[in-house]
This record gives structure tokens, sequence and C-alpha cells, in this order.
């Protein structure tokens, strides 16, 4: 139900029944390991740039956060405003979350506290950061492009797909 790719050679995949596997495409005969297992339908997930936690974003609100590098003990996060749509790390300590209900919030995984950054009425269905973290841009449920520079204004930008739908959007490096 989703994939992310840590460091390695090392990748990370939900299934339908709630569990949390690795794998290493430099060992395939090892197979998988277990990582987490639960009653959760995990619908995206992502790893930390120092490949030491695992954000995964359910379709009942919740963000889980499981530890990879040590025996620590994951925690959640609670956004009430619909499945979890996506997940972006800044740095080791700041997550980007969006919902299908309402927007993006930025979280401080030190004081596991959000501020809601955007707010969409139609939702947000995916959002992409880009080099050096310089600006988020985030895909609303209407196929609006929007983006944001912290401590400027959001910036919706103008519809060149001839009124397509947008689904994905990545930044070019650089």
């Amino acid at each position: 139900t989703a994939m992310a790719e840590g460091a390695d050679g090392e990748f990370f995949t939900a299934d339908t029944k709630g569990r949390v596997l690795s794998w290493n495409t430099r060992h395939p005969s090892e197979g998988y390991g277990l990582v987490w297992t639960g009653n959760k339908n995990i619908s995206v997930m992502t790893v930390s740039p120092d490949n030491s936690w695992l954000a995964c974003g359910t379709d009942d609100s919740e963000i889980l956060m499981i530890p990879l590098d040590d025996d620590s003990i994951g925690y959640q996060l609670q956004d009430s405003s619909g499945s979890i749509t996506s997940l972006v790390y800044s740095d080791n300590v700041h997550l980007f979350s969006s919902t299908a209900g309402s927007g993006v919030s930025e979280w401080d995984l030190a004081t596991r506290r959000a501020k809601r950054i955007i707010s969409d009425p139609s939702g947000i269905t995916v959002i992409g950061l880009s080099d050096r973290n310089a600006m988020l841009a985030a895909i609303t449920g209407e196929g609006k492009l929007v983006c944001w520079q912290n401590g400027k204004p959001l910036k919706y930008l103008p519809d060149p797909t001839g009124g397509r739908i947008r689904t994905a959007l990545e930044f070019i490096p650089e």
C-alpha cells in the first residue's frame, strides 16, 4: 500500500495486512524483515534524512513514527482532517504532512506539535520540497498548484495544463 527508499539499498513497504517490511536490494535472497505490525492501513511513508525514523501516514489521520536505528519507542502524531496523502521531511526534526481533508501541516518532531501552513477546502493530494528546502509545493484536491516559502504568503500558480487535473509534482534539482 506504500513504499519508501532508505539508505544503502534498503527500502520499506506496507502491505494490506498492516505490516511494514524492510528489504535490501543488495541481498535479495535474505527476503524481508518485519519492522512493524498493526491494524492500520498505511497509505504513504517516508524515511528521515538520517535514516533513523520511518514516518507512515494512515487512512485514519495518523502518522506512525517508527524508529529504525535503535530500540526507542515509536509514537503517533494525530491530524484530524482526513487521510494522510503525503509526507516529506525537511530535516531530521521537521516533517510536512498533507491530508485529503484540508491542507498541509509542519510538524516539530521534538515537541510533537504541528502548525497548519496551507489550508484548502478541497484538501491536498501531494506535496514536494525543493532542494535546500527553499519551497514547498502542493497540489490541491482540485488540481491547483500552490507554493509556499517560509514567511511569505501562499502563491497559487497559473494553470498551464489547459484545465487538466494535476496529480503529481517533482522539483528539478538545483
